[in-house]
């Protein structure tokens, strides 16, 4: 069990609607009890693609927060407005100050 922090970060991203295989054996070999487990993905339309549910039912005595998406498109300005996207998300769910 992680036993040294409340909040853990889940960056990803989705392939078919689908969490990476190697995310799918950690929330099935960790034990997440008690924790927040933040989803943050990087799509190609999908959003989160259900991700949140299968990690709720992989870890059900977790607590899976409203988590970040953000669709990649491959320009400079959409890698800023993603930026400054994710630190307004951060800083109005209280992870950062």
């Amino acid at each position: 069990m992680i036993t040294d922090v409340d909040t853990v970060f889940l960056v990803y991203p989705i392939w078919w609607y689908k969490m990476p295989m190697a995310l799918y054996s950690l929330l099935e070999q960790v034990d997440f009890s008690g924790k927040n487990i933040v989803p943050v993905v990087g799509h190609g339309g999908s959003r989160l693609g259900g991700t949140d549910k299968d990690i709720q039912q992989l870890q059900p005595q977790a607590n899976v927060k409203n988590g970040f998406e953000a669709y990649l498109h491959k320009t400079v300005r959409a890698e800023q407005q993603v930026e400054k996207r994710l630190a307004k998300f951060l800083t109005e769910n209280g992870y950062t100050k």
